[in-house]
């Protein structure tokens, strides 16, 4: 097949990263790949080039002739992807396909509007309760499926857009595997949690800093990432109690090798889209997750088998689900093991590709 793997993404990240995994995985088989990326993403552009695919912008890849256009939109109200689609559909044959990874987020869910702080918080829109769901819907009955990357996601969109559940299928992302678990770090110091991600108030770091200031067992804090909220973090970490290390290491490409650098992951966000990719990279590692129990961690996370769950904005369970196990270093082993397992049996990258390329094939059920 010849495939166009289109994305509305200004810049490299968790979407462009599920597009070139994709890309890779269908070359493999013997596809043909192409990339189609705005104008004024240079990042993505870059990207393709490195990886030897061919690029286009997404204006001329609606034109292209093509098996498959498989748009990944990164923003789920963008207003480019309705019209892309639209001549997509009147101009060139061929299946379409949409992945919703961000479907849920403040702008489309007033209940994450209602808990930002008053500084964050927007203003509701003339029109938009009635606009946002038009807008919806126009996409995905122009699309021959829609593909959400967690359960959470596709009930949201179902839900909140009055969509027909028959269109959205479910794939999660999917991260490459070891054939056999890391062993747990040789380090006789006390814990290491690290945590990976933009630096952000929906992303919940100002919470696990609450929890170490709670948290009574030993353990040290590692943050991989950077953002706008870096430093207030900052100044909430230099509150700590000074036997509380807390580093800031700044952005890395590389989430697998955060996650070995320490001896449990932490994912305290407050909302999450969909399956986060640092939980699977973790689990791929055999570290056990503590996460928030919300959508896509949800369903990577077995509480109490590869991880803990806690409920989000609760810094004083994080506290104690990090302290329990802080003091059990047999817990953290099984439990990563238990996450490695895991990880190969559902999320698996080679599984994300066949079931993507299972419903190209498919197209609207």
């Amino acid at each position: 097949m010849r495939i166009v793997l289109a994305t509305t993404a200004p810049k490299v990240g968790g979407t462009t990263r599920n597009a070139f995994d994709l890309a890779a995985g269908a070359r493999r088989l013997g596809h043909e790949i192409v990339v189609a990326s705005r104008r004024d993403a240079t990042e993505v552009r870059e990207a393709a080039i490195e990886r030897k695919l061919p690029w286009q912008t997404l204006e001329r890849s609606v034109l292209a002739p093509a098996d498959v256009w498989h748009l990944h939109l990164h923003n789920t109200l963008d207003t480019r992807a309705l019209p892309l689609l639209a001549v997509r559909r009147a101009a060139a044959g061929g299946t379409i396909i949409m992945t919703e990874h961000l479907p849920r987020a403040p702008r489309t869910d007033m209940t994450l509007m209602a808990n930002l702080p008053n500084g964050r918080r927007g203003m509701r829109k003339p029109g938009a309760a009635v606009l946002k769901p038009a807008l919806k819907r126009g996409q995905y009955r122009i699309a021959d499926a829609v593909i959400a990357v967690s359960h959470g996601s596709a009930d949201f969109m179902s839900r909140r857009w009055a969509a027909e559940p028959k269109w959205i299928t479910t794939i999660h992302n999917g991260v490459e595997v070891p054939a056999t678990p890391a062993p747990p770090r040789s380090w006789s110091g006390p814990m290491v949690v690290v945590a990976v991600g933009v630096l952000h108030w929906l992303k919940g770091f100002d919470v696990l800093l609450a929890a170490a200031a709670r948290a009574r067992a030993p353990w040290s804090l590692r943050i991989v990432g950077d953002g706008p909220d870096r430093h207030v973090l900052e100044s909430q970490a230099s509150g700590l109690p000074s036997d509380r290390q807390v580093e800031f290491a700044g952005w890395q490409s590389d989430a697998a090798r955060a996650s070995l650098d320490g001896d449990v992951l932490c994912a305290p966000s407050r909302a999450e889209a969909a399956a986060p990719y640092v939980v699977l990279e973790a689990m791929a590692c055999a570290r056990p997750v503590i996460a928030s129990d919300v959508d896509g961690a949800d369903e990577a996370i077995r509480h109490g088998e590869n991880g803990l769950l806690v409920p989000p904005d609760d810094p004083e369970r994080l506290a104690q689900a990090i302290d329990e196990l802080a003091l059990d270093a047999e817990l953290r082993a099984r439990m990563g093991r238990a996450g490695h397992a895991r990880a190969a049996s559902e999320f698996a990258l080679g599984g994300m590709v066949q079931d993507t390329l299972a419903l190209y094939r498919r197209g609207r059920a």
